[in-house]
């Protein structure tokens, strides 16, 4: 059991539970054993990522028929059990009922009083509540004030979905093989919970990595390359501020490689462009005298001699 507890308070610390400690797996009080309403949402918080747990803390009753009850390694007899949740908020046919609910757990001891870490979804936004300390009654009342008081006053924030476009840019220097564009994407999904009033003032900016960038005055999606980028490189990071502080950073990847010219590429290239550049010259000047010559013998037929032609 020491073992077991001991990942217990490794676990809950991950989770960024702190203030608590864990003697115990069963609960019962004990002077060590402690545990915060705020460490509680955190656990809570966590568990609710596991699938299978969302479906047992959101069960009202579970019924198991026929279980085998063994003795000295014979069946003794076969009993039916029924699992009822203590979870008021979630049972449709009580007074205490909450359409929103979808889970947690009741809690009791003497010293902590009646206490519930609750849990409830509405319009895509999820929301815990924790009360410690209250009354048989009260514990199921001050869960609904507390998650609706969520509802009514907070709205769920999306930022960026996983792999989401967040940037084209066009570069300048590209290889002739590579795409003309280099596309930035998210790295990770995020998402958030704020006041109603904060989603709106948020602010998102790019900053890009100097690694692989250089961006060009005056030219706010061109860019030029200072090394070749491989498809997955982090090739900057999307930061969101609300009031000058900053919530998250994301980083943001390329969708795809796109390599830099190289310069025997640009030297092929400029040798190429002067070489078309004599050319069409070359066939201007052609052309040109061709058409002198031309006006030449048309004149010379009438007699006309005209030397400044």
């Amino acid at each position: 059991m020491d073992k077991f507890v001991e990942l217990m308070n490794k676990r809950a610390k991950e989770a960024g539970a702190t203030g608590s400690h864990f003697v115990n797996p069963h609960g019962y009080h004990d002077e060590n054993h402690y545990v915060t309403p705020h460490d509680l949402a955190l656990i809570a918080r966590e568990a609710m990522k596991n699938e299978y747990f969302r479906k047992v803390v959101s069960t009202c009753k579970y019924n198991v028929e026929g279980e085998n009850v063994v003795d000295n390694g014979q069946v003794q007899k076969s009993v039916d059990h029924t699992w009822i949740n203590s979870n008021e908020l979630i049972n449709k046919s009580g007074k205490d009922y909450y359409e929103y609910a979808t889970g947690i757990k009741t809690g009791y001891t003497t010293p902590a009083g009646q206490c519930v870490v609750s849990s409830a979804s509405k319009d895509g936004m999820d929301l815990i509540a924790v009360v410690m300390d209250s009354s048989s009654q009260g514990r199921w009342a001050d869960s609904k004030r507390l998650l609706e008081y969520g509802f009514q006053g907070f709205e769920s924030y999306k930022g960026a979905d996983k792999d989401e476009v967040i940037s084209t840019l066009k570069v300048d220097n590209h290889s002739s093989s590579s795409p003309e564009s280099l596309v930035a994407v998210s790295g990770e999904n995020f998402t958030d919970i704020l006041r109603k009033e904060e989603a709106e003032k948020i602010k998102k900016s790019i900053v890009w990595n100097k690694d692989f960038i250089f961006s060009l005055d005056g030219e706010r999606d061109k860019i030029k390359l200072l090394s070749s980028v491989k498809a997955g490189d982090v090739i900057g990071k999307e930061i969101f501020t609300l009031d000058g502080s900053v919530l998250k950073e994301i980083n943001l990847k390329a969708k795809e490689g796109v390599k830099k010219q190289d310069i025997m590429s640009i030297g092929i290239n400029s040798i190429v462009s002067f070489f078309a550049g004599v050319i069409c010259g070359a066939v201007g000047i052609l052309i040109m005298l061709r058409r002198i010559a031309k006006k030449r013998r048309r004149l010379s037929r009438y007699g006309y001699r005209d030397f400044n032609l």
